[in-house]
C-alpha cells in the first residue's frame, strides 16, 4: 500500500492494528514490552510498593518534616546561643580594658605636684587608686579621720579597706577607704609612735589596691 494515498481512516486502522500486534512482534501485552521504564532502577513490572521502588512512604514523609522542624529549632536556639556568646564576649572584654578615672581633692589638701591628683585604674574588679597630697593647713595630729577625696561611684571598695602610708622623713599615716567612697586621712606619727601635726608641706603618697564592690 503507498502510504502517501492513505486517507485518515486508513492511518487511524495501522494504528490501532500496531496497538493489537504490539510493536517489534509484541502481542501488545505490557509484561512483553521490551525496555520497560524503571524507578531507582527498579523496572515498572507488577505491582510495586513504594517501599520496592526506594521512594519514601507517608511515615516516612512525616519523620522527615519531624526532623527539618528539629533541625531547625536547633538551628535556631544555636543562633540565640551564638549572639549570647558574642554579648558576653563582648562584657568580659569591657571588662578587661583598663579604665581610668581621677578624683579631686577637698579644700584641705591639694597635689603635692602636677599629675599627682587621686587616679583610679580598673581591670575588672580590681581597683588601684594612687597619688600625692598634702595639706593646704595644718592638721592636728589624731585618730580623727579628715577627708582628702571622694571615690567615684563605679571604682568603691567591696568592703572598708584602712592602709598605712608612708609619709615625710620616716612619718606614717593611715589611708581609710569606705563603701560610701570616702578616703581619708589620719594617725599621722613620727619615729615615736605620738601623732604629730601635719603641715602644708607634708608630703603624702598613696597607693592602695582593693576588690571594687561596684
Amino acid at each position: 500500500m503507498d502510504r502517501r494515498n492513505l486517507t485518515p481512516f486508513d492511518s487511524v486502522k495501522i494504528l490501532m492494528l500496531k496497538g493489537e500486534k504490539g510493536e517489534q512482534g509484541n502481542s501488545g501485552d505490557y509484561s512483553s514490552i521490551d525496555n520497560k521504564p524503571s524507578i531507582n532502577g527498579v523496572e515498572l513490572s507488577g505491582d510495586k510498593s513504594s517501599a520496592s521502588l526506594h521512594l519514601a512512604s507517608d511515615s516516612d514523609l512525616d519523620d522527615i518534616q519531624s526532623d527539618i522542624l528539629t533541625l531547625t529549632d536547633k538551628a535556631t536556639t544555636a543562633e540565640e546561643n551564638i549572639q549570647q556568646n558574642s554579648t558576653d564576649i563582648e562584657t568580659i572584654s569591657d571588662a578587661l580594658t583598663p579604665q581610668t578615672e581621677t578624683a579631686s581633692f577637698t579644700s584641705t589638701f591639694t597635689a603635692y605636684a602636677t599629675g599627682s591628683v587621686p587616679t583610679f585604674v580598673k581591670y575588672g574588679r580590681m581597683v588601684m587608686v594612687y597619688g600625692i597630697a598634702k595639706p593646704t593647713e595644718t592638721i592636728t595630729g589624731s585618730q580623727t579621720e579628715t577627708l582628702m577625696f571622694t571615690i567615684p561611684e563605679g571604682y568603691r571598695p567591696f568592703g572598708r579597706v584602712v592602709s598605712v602610708m608612708q609619709g615625710s622623713a620616716r612619718h606614717l599615716w593611715t589611708m581609710e577607704l569606705t563603701t560610701t567612697g570616702n578616703a581619708t586621712f589620719s594617725r599621722l606619727r613620727a619615729d615615736t609612735g605620738a601623732y604629730i601635726d601635719a603641715g602644708t608641706a607634708e608630703w603624702l603618697p598613696f597607693s592602695v589596691t582593693y576588690i571594687c564592690g561596684e
